[in-house]
């Protein structure tokens, strides 16, 4: 089995790292640059970078943002915001970035998932399923309200080599995740799954492993709480899950 990896989730306007709950009420809460600096120094596996106004904004993360993060981290670096062409997908790649996140772009465009993966490799390509926890997407994919087990197969058969999954209700309120739906998907698919939304604690961690995803993403634990990525492995070793060292 794969080592299991903790991964701090750092969300941005394009201009400064930001806080919502529920997918809502952003406010800042400092510099991108800054957080990148602290988790270089602490004992995480990748750091993920979304920008959450990208698309409802219709842009495209900052290259510059991008190029400069990358030439500091010594560790793998996900990227992704208003994403909608291979072609961005590229620029983003050759800014250094190792790995590209697809939110709201393969709903209307499930067809750019399986360009994407034939171009760069399944490996690069990350697809983000956002949840209810009735596990009813709350986006329309392919026209119609979709069951998060149905799309995230469809994902996995168009070429996503991992999926990001995210609970609208439970984004930033560390409440705990959603088990059920962390189950529910990482049962039905083989690409890993990285459980995101509602980690308050290590525990919570661990309850979203248990569940069956092989990874988690984490934000506001790590950025309001004194819980730090070591004392989230030290937690889930202890536990039997083998972590990075």
């Amino acid at each position: 089995m794969p080592k299991i990896r903790v991964i701090p989730s750092i969300l941005t306007d394009g201009m400064s790292q930001v806080k919502g709950e529920r997918f809502d009420n952003w406010r800042t809460v400092g510099s991108v640059q800054t957080a990148i600096q602290l988790f270089q120094s602490r004992d995480v596996d990748e750091i993920v970078l979304l920008d959450v106004h990208a698309t409802s904004q219709r842009r495209f993360l900052d290259l510059e943002l991008v190029r400069a993060i990358a030439g500091v981290l010594r560790v793998p670096l996900a990227v992704g915001g208003g994403v909608t062409s291979v072609e961005q997908i590229s620029d983003l790649l050759r800014a250094g970035a190792d790995r590209v996140v697809i939110g709201s772009a393969w709903y209307t465009q499930p067809e750019l998932i399986s360009k994407a993966a034939a171009m760069f490799g399944s490996q690069a390509i990350i697809c983000t399923l956002d949840c209810s926890e009735s596990e009813r997407l709350t986006r329309l994919a392919w026209g119609t309200t979709d069951s998060a087990v149905s799309a995230a197969l469809r994902l996995e058969a168009l070429g996503a080599g991992e999926l990001l999954l995210q609970n609208t209700s439970r984004d930033g309120v560390m409440e705990g995740m959603d088990l059920a739906s962390i189950k529910a998907v990482s049962s039905s698919v083989s690409v890993p799954v990285i459980a995101g939304s509602g980690a308050g604690t290590p525990q919570d961690a661990l309850e979203a492993l248990q569940a069956g995803a092989s990874a988690v993403a984490i934000g506001a634990m790590f950025q309001f709480t004194p819980v730090t990525p070591s004392q989230v492995k030290a937690h889930i070793s202890c536990q039997g899950f083998e972590v990075r060292a």
